[in-house]
């Protein structure tokens, strides 16, 4: 079975933009299409972004939502909550074509070995 899905390489790792189903480890095979200014299908071209604003964000406003799930586009929270999915399509629900969505964790402390 063949399935097109939409991923961008970003540090030398393919992410999908979309949530999904393959199992662990699953082997797959990549066809890369350079030079091809318009996607098949339903699909529809994304342009690369660093997420810069939404990263800056993050690092003056994660600290009210840690623990939960978010969603930010450019300098506004989008949706956020306990379930990740539930978030997801919240976002998408609110037109956004490929979410940026985290989990919002608390800073690593310094460690600590004891006495």
């Amino acid at each position: 079975m063949k399935r097109q899905i939409h991923v961008v390489f970003e540090n030398g790792v393919l992410r999908p933009l979309e949530p999904v189903d393959f199992a662990e480890r699953q082997e797959l095979v990549v066809t890369v299409n350079e030079n091809e200014s318009v996607m098949k299908g339903d699909l529809i071209p994304v342009p690369y972004s660093t997420r810069r604003v939404e990263y800056q964000w993050l690092q003056e406003h994660g600290s009210d939502y840690l623990d939960q799930w978010v969603v930010v586009e450019g300098d506004q929270l989008v949706s956020h909550g306990p379930d990740g999915k539930a978030v997801y399509d919240a976002a998408r629900a609110a037109g956004i074509t490929t979410p940026f969505l985290t989990h919002v964790t608390p800073p690593d402390e310094l460690p600590w070995g004891g006495w």
